[in-house]
C-alpha cells in the first residue's frame, strides 16, 4: 500500500484503484469493509477452486475489470488466486497489464494486449532484501513510488516490450 499512497498523494485518490481477490467475497474494491472470514483458495482441489470461483463470480468480474481502459494494471497474485481468475486468450486487456507473481505461475497469465510478467522467487527476495511472503508487495511498492516520482516517462519505460523492470527497481 506504500506505492498506492505515493501515487494517490501525487495524483489524487481517484487515480488508483485497488481490488482484492477474496476466497470469501469474490472481487472486492479495496475501500469496502468486510467482516473477518477464514477462507482461502490454497487448500482447495482444482475442481473445488473452480466451483468456488464461479460461485463468487470471480472470473467474470476479473474479465470486466481487466478489460477496462487503464494506463497500467498491476496484478499481484499467487498461483491459486491466479487460477481463480480463469484468464484466457479471449480476454482483451484494457491497457498495459503487469502480472507480479511466482515463476511457476507464468502459464496462468493470459489475455490479448500489452502484458508482461515479473516472475519472482528466492533470488528476487534476496535482491530486494525482502521475505518471499511480502515480495510481490515490495516490488509493486517500488514500482508505484517510482511511477509517482517520474510519471509518464517511467510509465513509457516500463510498458516497453523488452523493459527489464526489476533492474529499474534496484535501489528504488
Amino acid at each position: 500500500m506504500r506505492g498506492v499512497r505515493c501515487l494517490r498523494e501525487k495524483y489524487g485518490t481517484e487515480a488508483v484503484e485497488v481490488w482484492i481477490v477474496s476466497a470469501g467475497y469474490g472481487l472486492v474494491p479495496g475501500n469496502r469493509e468486510i467482516a473477518p472470514y477464514d477462507a482461502t483458495f490454497r487448500r482447495l482441489t482444482q475442481p473445488q477452486l473452480h466451483r468456488r470461483a464461479l460461485e463468487l463470480g470471480i472470473p467474470g468480474a476479473a474479465r470486466s475489470l481487466l478489460s477496462r481502459p487503464s494506463d497500467l494494471a498491476l496484478v499481484l497474485l499467487g498461483q491459486a488466486y491466479l487460477e481463480a481468475l480463469e484468464l484466457d486468450d479471449t480476454l482483451q486487456l484494457g491497457g498495459p497489464t503487469l502480472f507480479i507473481s511466482a515463476r511457476s505461475c507464468i502459464h496462468l497469465v493470459h489475455g490479448l494486449g500489452p502484458k508482461a510478467i515479473l516472475p519472482l522467487g528466492k533470488a528476487e527476495a534476496k535482491r530486494f532484501h525482502c521475505g518471499l511472503v511480502g515480495l510481490k508487495g515490495e516490488v509493486a511498492s517500488r514500482l508505484l513510488c517510482r511511477l509517482a516520482r517520474e510519471g509518464e516517462r517511467f510509465l513509457l519505460t516500463i510498458t516497453q516490450q523488452d523493459s527489464d523492470i526489476l533492474s529499474l527497481l534496484d535501489g528504488s
